[in-house]
């Protein structure tokens, strides 16, 4: 399936259908330095084969996602993500000449950060050189801390776990299921830095279901957790059924909800309407 990026001429489609074509705009439209390791200094039948031998190894390798960057339905280049570990992912990206400074770039970057979340990784981390102004721009724009290391650009990416929405950050339905206090911690604090935000929005969704049984304290940890950071707490979406198998839950929540840090709301736009937010 195609993945519609923040310009929607421009989609992030699986590479596999596309090798041969992709190794046909690499060849006429890029040097061999920028599409694979080194060992081929100009395109020759052995400088494709390579290359094509390059991206077979990419779609073979299960840690790997590998997509053509198609704007109107054209490759205009490569981009790739490497599971590291369970939370880091390595980038790969080159384009087409006549497709540089034209915000293409950025938009797949950005698209990759939304499959990086579905995946589960929190980090990207991509290399460049010191001289490659057009890759240090894309990562620049999208966020990126870049910084020298070994005579290389290292760049490092925080994956958006959701998105601000006026004083409030919302936790996005597709960001990996929070389990505890750690997970808070790791995943969704880091990005707040430097928001202006009061309230997280967490969906029932995107929490364990242990966090409804008091018992086990899950659910007051990750509260304090965001309140120590001050951070008020929604928890958002439907929690009739839990409520209806815990009384000790339902008197929490009635609690909460009379308070000024902790809510239970349906959705998002209880939220706001009880923040005053048109």
């Amino acid at each position: 399936m195609d993945t519609t990026t923040a310009d929607p001429a421009v989609q992030l489609t699986p590479l596999a259908p596309l090798v041969d074509r992709v190794v046909a705009v690499a060849a006429t439209a890029a040097a061999t330095t920028e599409v694979m390791p080194p060992g081929h200094e100009t395109w020759t039948a052995g400088a494709r084969a390579a290359y094509r031998a390059f991206l077979d190894a990419q779609l073979a390798d299960p840690t790997t996602t590998s997509f053509a960057i198609c704007r109107a339905e054209d490759a205009v280049g490569v981009i790739r993500m490497r599971a590291v570990d369970e939370a880091t992912a390595e980038v790969g990206l080159w384009l087409a000449r006549d497709a540089r400074g034209r915000g293409i770039g950025t938009a797949a970057v950005r698209a990759l950060l939304t499959i990086a979340r579905r995946a589960g990784h929190r980090v990207l981390v991509a290399e460049t050189t010191p001289d490659n102004a057009a890759a240090l721009g894309v990562l620049a724009s999208c966020g990126a801390a870049v910084h020298p290391e070994d005579g290389r650009m290292v760049a490092e990416l925080a994956v958006p776990m959701g998105a601000r929405n006026g004083p409030v950050f919302e936790y996005a339905e597709d960001a990996p299921v929070l389990t505890g206090a750690d997970d808070v911690l790791d995943t969704i604090v880091p990005g707040l830095y430097g928001q202006s935000v009061d309230w997280v929005a967490l969906p029932v969704s995107r929490l364990t279901p242990e966090f409804f049984d008091l018992s086990t304290r899950i659910a007051g940890e990750m509260v304090q957790k965001l309140l120590n950071y001050h951070l008020n707490v929604a928890i958002v979406g439907d929690i009739t059924t839990h409520v209806s198998r815990s009384s000790a839950l339902a008197a929490y929540v009635r609690e909460s909800n009379r308070g000024r840090h902790v809510w239970f709301v349906a959705d998002t736009a209880e939220l706001l309407e009880r923040l005053g937010v048109r």
